[in-house]
Parts: structure tokens; C-alpha cells; sequence
């Protein structure tokens, strides 16, 4: 018997381009294998935690007096739809052959790679050995050194522990502050550790715009000439250029006409622009959001295909803006690359990498999972589409923008005196656009929107004169509303508004949520009903503004304390703190909610907009929950899929005034045979009729 060894990725693409890498793989019915390797996949998490009743029961029924929910141990079960249970047991299979001997963890190089994986073994009571491949691009040349430095997965004990805890921590909060927001205000609450301190970033930020009273403000502009050349400037005084009072801008106004004055204040100073940062996939998400308004999660998945299917970008799921000093290394191979491909022009305008370019660009110590994201050695052979090429250029043109020189202006300061008023002029020439010529001028990522005039070379103590003045009205704004660009940037920093690049770095530990879960998040909201999204800004629905107010503790909203979460799982990574001490803080604060939502003071006002009906069996409301219908008061419940088939919720109201419902087509007996019923609600419970009026053939449509 020769020896196998099972490596398991988290994707068919993935696991494909191993074996092509491995040489000579040949297809089997469920799994490839090259040689020595049988290579299978996950298909993502096939592994899901117990459902609250699937640990009791009695949790069937959404109540008070069962809560908090605090399983003894968390179980796992695979996930119930046909795709995920046929694949598992195509995993079994191959970790229960007596052939296998090692097992190599392939699955995406990250904490919910690393709880997929381990969720797979353990659930299989798996005993082989284990060696962990760490991928950040998936060409031959990286999956072959990854190979060659496969390292034991106990090494990776730590970063399975976060991921751990971030799974539990969220099912906790979730579970049981959903529940109990749901049963004391009647209605359905989705809440969330993450998901719902975002929310609250969104709602907040509305409720701002709400209440702000907009200021009239007036600016002076005016026309200038001091020896034969016009320049202008703009009023300023000690508290800037801003005048609140219109009678006070009129009376500057009039004092200044036909003045003349001085140049009292000349400076000129040479300044440079460096070139952006690597991209993460946040400032990815960012720029794709603000130059052709790609959702978050659009932009995720087109450059998952491009790193999975392309094989043209690294690993996506980065929060690094950085390179180690052995990625910086293939530097010259990337650049050989991109110069046979659609971007071969803009390569050609870069100097060939000699040296280091600087720890802005390389530095070990702030490259953790994944550098940034970069493109690969591999050409740019395949046909994209105008979304991936989109995606493409962006990674390519940052990319080369870290090779290129800094850009370079001459700054320039004037400061004209008229009747003892001071008016600022302010000037920028271009003297080498060094990394922005790679960019047009509506797609540089750093452009000003108000570009500064050129001024001419004026003279220190020269005579001046204002030969026109206006007034300009201007109206205060309120602070913008979220596109999901900008709300990627409040999540990675915890809500604070940095625009300091440097900054944001050091904030990103102790943001809400990671790179990776923060698209689905916003997905989240969306889905629930929380948020809409109208011309790329982010808006609150009633709902969700109605979610946030009768929170009545701050912590569950609180963008800072859900930051601290997160910088907490990062340390237990690191192996600076620990699951249990984390896990024992969360259960804490899940008892906390469970406290606040009894002493919760709920209005009817609070709930009915949201109850669907009224019992049929005790008189009390209905109202929707995640998967069901529920009586608030009895155990009636309507399960919103039954046999297969999704009710809406005009026939579940239908329903409870007692009425016949159907016959429907669509129901699917557990042999998976089609057939079709009526359905009415009887001894407390859905049921179905097979002989009830107007029952039809097969081939007739169903009347709903």
C-alpha cells in the first residue's frame, strides 16, 4: 500500500491549480489527484454551528424566561443543503482511507481558512498528522515554494483559537440579543456583535443630518495686480476665511474696494507627493466604490476571481499596505510580466526595480497573514471582463506607482495687505508629476478637487491693488452620508475620521469587524432591511432607526467596544490572550443584554408596525421571526418554508384568520417527491389537505 497524502483546500479553483501544479493531475469522480496527492475541497464553511434548539427543544419556542442560551460545549452539524453534505462526504471518504497517511491544510491562508479546516477534522475525528500551506497567490512558482515550506499546524494553534472565539463570540451575542430584543419588542431584531454597532455608525450619521440647521457664511474674493500681474486671493482673518455676519462682510467689503495695499507675507517652497500606499482590500473596496460604484462585496468577488481563477492577484483578504522583503524580491518578475500585458504601456514608464524602496513599501513587521495585495508573475493571458479589468488596473497601477518618483509641485504663499485687511493667495505648479502620470487626471486617487491657480513669481514688499471685490454667499452642510467606500474606511478605524494614512494603519487593528467580513456585514443590513442603498449613499430604513433607538445599552451599538473585540482576537492570534479569558468577557456581556432586554420599556407604538396577525388559538400577535411566524403568547408556529416550498406573507396572514390556503405546487416529500396540497391551520399547527375544493392535476398551475 503506497502512502497518500490529502491536501484540502477551501475551493475547486484553488485545489485545481495545486494539482496542475503537482503535476500530471488526473480527475476522479469527486477529487483530483496528481502522483502521491488526492486533492479535494471544502466548498467554503461545510461545517455550521447547532442551531439554539438543536441543543434543546424547548428553544423551539422564543422566550424570556430560556435566556441567555449558553451551550455546555459548541457542536457542529454540515450544512443541510445537498451540495455541502455530498462534498463532506467526499472528504470523509478520503480522510477514512487507510492510505492516507498526512492531511495538508490548504484551505485559504487565514482565520476562517484555518476554522474551516479545523472545524472538517475535528468533526471527522480525523488522526492523521497535519501540515499547514499557506498561500498568498495561487501561480506555480508561489504554490511550489509554499510546498517546500509546508509548516506543522500546530503552529497555527493560536490563529484557530481567534477564529474560534470570533465564531462563538458572534453566535452568542446573536443568538440570544436577537431573541431577546425580538420577544420584548414583538418583533423580528436581527442584532449582531458587528452587524449592529455598524448600523449604528449609518443611523447616527443620519440622525446628524437630521439635525443640522444649515448657516449662511460669506467669502470676499478679489481680483489683485501688483507690478503688471493679476493674481486673486480671498479674505482671511483670525478665525479663518469665513464671515458668519453679512453686515461684516459688507462693511470689509466697502472699506477694501479701490484700495491699495502691499505684498507683506512671499513663499515659495518646493514640495513632494509620494505615492499612494499598497492596496488592502479596504482601500480596494474604496477606490472601486468611488470611481464606477462597485458594491463592497462586488468588489471582493471580482478580485477573488482574479487571484483564484485569473491567478493575475495576490491573496484579496489582506489588511496590509505592505510587502516582506521576500515578496519585494519578485518585484522584477511582476514587472516582466505586466510588461507582455494589456499594461505594458504604463510599465514603461517606471525605472526597473534596484533596491528597497522604503519601509512605506517593505517592512517585515507590518506583514502579518498576507502582504498587500499585488499582482502576480503570472501574464495577463486570459480575456477579462470590463469588471475585472476595472479591478486589475487599479491593483496594477498602485502597484507600479510605489516604483515611480514622488511627485513634485512649487507651493506658493501670497499675502496682500489692503486697508489693514489681509487677503490670501495660494498657488501649485506641477514640476514633475512622477507616479501620476501612470493616471489620467479623473482617476488619480489623490487628485484635489479644488485645484490651487498658478501664481506669478511676485515680489516681497511690492506695491498691490484690488481692482474688484465680491461677496460669495456659502451654506454650512451637513456631514455626508455613508457610500459603502466611506463606511469601509469608519469600520476600519472604529468609527473615528482619519484621513492620515499612517493613522489609519495604526487604527486598523482595533476596527469593526476584518477585510474579510465587513462586505458581508453591509450584505447583512441590507438583506434585513436595515439599510438601503439610493445612488451609492447609504440610508437607514425606519426599521433600522427604529433598531437603534430602543437599544438601550450603548455597548451593543458601540463602535469602540466592538474595535476592542476585534483587537482582542488579533492578540489571541498572537498568542497574547486567550480564548477562555475572551470567551468569559463575552459571556458576561451576553448576560448584561439578556438584563437590559427584560427591564426594556416597550410601547405598543414600539411593535405594531411589525406584527403580521393576530393568534387564532389565544388572541396574541404574531410576529416574524428569522425562519418562522410566531405567537408571542402560545407555541403556534408557521414555518415560513414548508416541505421545500417558501410561504410568503400574505398567505401566512391568510392563514390566521383561518383561512384555506391553495392548493399549492411545489411541496417535496422527504424522498424528494414533488406534490401539492392546501394548507390550513389546525389544532394548532399548519397542516395539509389533499381533497380540499379546487384541488388540480400536476399539470395544472398553481393558483398562488
Amino acid at each position: 500500500m503506497n502512502p497518500l497524502t490529502l491536501i484540502i483546500s477551501e475551493k475547486p479553483s484553488v485545489a485545481k491549480a495545486i494539482a496542475e501544479c503537482l503535476g500530471n493531475p488526473v480527475q476522479k469522480e469527486d477529487y483530483l489527484q496528481s502522483g502521491s496527492y488526492l486533492i479535494t475541497w471544502a466548498l467554503g464553511h461545510l461545517m455550521e454551528l447547532y442551531d439554539a434548539e438543536d441543543y434543546n427543544r424547548r428553544y423551539k419556542r422564543w422566550a424570556l424566561d430560556t435566556l441567555p442560551i449558553i451551550p455546555d460545549r459548541f457542536r457542529l452539524k454540515v450544512r443541510q443543503d445537498a451540495g455541502a453534505r455530498k462534498q463532506y462526504d467526499v472528504i470523509r471518504r478520503l480522510v477514512q482511507r487507510p492510505d492516507v497517511m498526512h492531511i495538508i491544510n490548504a484551505c485559504d491562508a487565514g482565520r476562517e481558512g484555518e476554522l474551516i479546516f479545523r472545524h472538517l477534522y475535528h468533526h471527522m475525528e480525523a488522526t492523521q498528522p497535519v501540515l499547514r500551506l499557506w498561500l498568498s497567490s495561487v501561480v506555480p512558482d508561489d504554490i511550489r515554494h509554499a510546498m517546500d515550506h509546508l509548516e506543522p499546524e500546530a503552529n497555527y494553534d493560536f490563529l484557530a483559537s481567534a477564529a474560534a472565539a470570533r465564531s462563538e463570540s458572534d453566535w452568542l451575542v446573536g443568538i440570544n440579543a436577537t431573541r431577546a430584543y425580538t420577544v420584548r419588542c414583538r418583533t423580528l431584531l436581527q442584532l449582531g456583535r458587528v452587524q449592529t454597532p455598524t448600523l449604528a455608525l449609518i443611523v447616527h450619521r443620519e440622525k446628524e443630518i437630521d439635525s443640522f440647521v444649515s448657516q449662511d457664511f460669506w467669502e470676499i474674493l478679489a481680483d489683485l495686480s501688483s507690478e503688471d500681474q493679476s493674481y486673486s486671493g480671498i479674505w482671511t482673518g483670525p478665525d479663518g476665511s469665513r464671515i458668519s455676519d453679512r453686515s461684516e462682510a459688507q462693511r470689509i467689503l466697502a472699506k477694501v474696494r479701490g484700495q491699495s495695499g502691499s505684498i507683506v507675507g512671499f513663499e515659495s517652497k518646493e514640495t513632494k507627493e509620494l505615492p499612494p500606499m499598497l492596496y488592502n482590500l479596504t482601500d480596494l473596496q474604496k477606490d472601486a466604490n468611488r470611481r464606477y460604484g462597485y458594491t463592497a462585496q462586488k468588489t471582493l468577488q471580482i478580485a477573488q476571481s482574479l487571484y483564484e481563477q485569473k491567478r493575475l492577484i495576490t491573496y484579496p483578504r489582506t489588511d496590509s499596505h505592505h510587502l516582506s522583503q521576500a515578496a519585494f524580491r519578485q518585484s522584477g518578475s511582476i514587472l516582466h510580466a505586466l510588461s507582455k500585458g494589456p499594461l505594458s504601456e504604463s510599465v514603461s514608464r517606471i525605472p526597473q526595480p534596484h533596491a528597497n524602496y522604503g519601509r512605506r513599501v517593505t517592512d517585515n513587521s507590518k506583514v502579518t497573514d498576507h502582504h498587500a495585495i499585488i499582482p502576480t508573475t503570472y501574464p495577463c493571458r486570459a480575456r477579462l471582463s470590463p469588471d475585472e479589468m476595472n479591478i486589475y488596473r487599479l491593483v496594477v497601477l498602485r502597484f507600479l506607482s510605489v516604483f515611480s518618483h514622488p511627485a513634485r509641485f512649487q507651493d506658493v504663499r501670497a499675502d496682500t495687505q489692503v486697508a489693514q485687511e489681509m487677503f490670501v493667495s495660494r498657488g501649485r505648479t506641477l514640476l514633475d508629476a512622477g507616479w501620476k502620470s501612470l493616471y489620467s487626471e479623473d482617476e488619480n486617487p489623490m487628485a484635489a478637487k479644488n485645484k490651487p491657480e498658478t501664481l506669478p513669481n511676485l515680489t516681497l514688499g511690492a506695491d498691490a491693488f484690488l481692482r474688484k471685490a465680491t461677496l460669495k454667499k456659502g451654506k454650512t452642510k451637513a456631514p455626508p452620508r455613508y457610500t459603502e467606500g466611506s463606511l469601509l474606511g469608519a469600520m476600519e478605524t472604529a468609527g473615528k475620521e482619519l484621513t492620515d494614512e499612517e493613522l489609519q494603519e495604526v487604527m486598523k487593528e482595533k476596527g469593526i469587524g476584518t477585510v474579510a467580513s465587513r462586505p458581508q456585514i453591509i450584505e447583512k443590513l441590507k438583506s434585513a432591511g436595515y439599510i438601503v442603498l439610493k445612488k451609492r449613499l447609504l440610508h437607514p430604513t425606519d426599521k433600522g432607526i427604529h433598531l437603534i433607538d430602543i437599544l438601550p445599552t450603548r455597548q451593543l451599538t458601540s463602535p469602540e467596544l466592538t474595535g476592542e473585540w476585534e483587537y482582542r482576537l488579533r492578540k489571541i492570534e498572537r498568542g497574547q490572550d486567550t480564548k477562555k479569558d475572551f470567551m468569559a468577557d463575552i459571556l458576561t456581556f451576553t448576560h448584561s443584554l439578556i438584563q437590559d432586554a427584560k427591564a426594556l420599556s416597550v410601547t405598543a407604538d414600539d411593535h405594531a408596525l411589525h406584527v403580521i396577525g393576530t393568534c387564532p388559538q389565544c388572541g396574541d400577535n404574531v410576529v416574524e421571526i428569522r425562519s418562522s411566524y410566531r405567537c408571542s403568547h402560545c407555541p403556534l408556529v408557521i414555518w415560513k418554508k414548508i416541505a421545500g416550498k417558501t410561504l410568503s406573507r400574505a398567505q401566512v396572514q391568510r392563514l390566521l384568520l383561518g383561512q384555506r390556503v391553495g392548493p399549492l405546487k411545489g411541496f417535496r416529500s422527504k424522498t424528494g417527491k414533488k406534490f401539492q396540497a392546501a394548507l390550513i391551520i389546525k389544532d394548532n399547527q399548519v397542516s395539509f389537505e389533499f381533497n380540499s375544493p379546487g384541488f388540480k392535476d400536476k399539470k395544472d398551475k398553481d393558483p398562488d
